[in-house]
């Protein structure tokens, strides 16, 4: 149906947050947070805006299989550090939309390390912000020129460039719209067989599992425990 969202890309940051949409149709959606105040209390607020947003979006139509694409932070440093919250917010709303919903069909959660992304974006896994920026905005002129939104919208792009992986519309020999780069970096998890290079979750109404080659089959098991439901649930 051409007004499911079939893609969600979201860049996290505790001065600017940023969620591009993309429905069946090709329309694109921008939606962009900023912090209001400084301190603990601004971030609480930028986490609780971020949460809220997307709490709205994945409660709309969306298709079967709906691709959602954040990057994994990690190894943050000083005031970053608190981004992590912000991925985390991201996480905890997909599970809250489709966990139990037996009706809602599964997301797929993407989440590229940093240097995955640039590699998508402009080839190199080095490539200083700014820079990295400047690529996806030559690539995609249709891109916001915000730094978050642009990244949102890169993010979004990974989304969709999976999506027509594993709905067998390109394959190593005919990438389509898409480069031969950016069809490996985006696909890279379903021909390793270490360690995934980046984390693809499926999350559906019987829990979340791990959709990347060597750990398909593992289940992640999810009960409740005193305090996460309330006793009549």
């Amino acid at each position: 149906m051409s007004d499911q969202l079939v893609a969600v890309g979201v860049d996290t940051g505790m001065e600017r947050s940023a969620i591009v949409l993309s429905y069946a149709d090709g329309r694109r959606v921008v939606h962009a947070l900023r912090r209001s105040q400084k301190g603990l209390m601004g971030n609480a607020m930028m986490i609780r805006g971020l949460r809220q947003l997307l709490d709205d979006v994945l409660s709309a139509k969306c298709a079967d299989t709906l691709y959602v694409v954040t990057e994994r932070l990690s190894g943050m440093r000083g005031a970053s550090e608190n981004n992590v919250a912000l991925m985390w917010a991201v996480i905890e709303a997909v599970a809250a939309a489709y966990l139990g919903e037996e009706n809602k069909g599964q997301a797929r959660l993407i989440l590229p390390y940093p240097t995955q992304l640039k590699l998508f974006t402009s080839g190199k896994g080095n490539t200083p912000k700014e820079e990295g920026i400047a690529h996806i905005c030559r690539r995609w002129p249709q891109a916001p020129v915000q730094n978050d939104q642009a990244e949102a919208f890169a993010l979004m792009m990974f989304g969709l460039c999976r999506r027509d992986f594993d709905l067998e519309r390109i394959d190593k020999g005919d990438t389509g719209e898409w480069t031969e780069f950016q069809y490996e970096i985006a696909t890279k998890d379903t021909r390793s067989r270490k360690k995934p290079p980046f984390e693809v979750l499926d999350v559906d109404h019987r829990g979340v599992h791990s959709a990347s080659e060597r750990t398909k089959n593992d289940v992640i098991e999810l009960e409740a425990h005193e305090g996460m439901v309330p006793d009549d649930a």
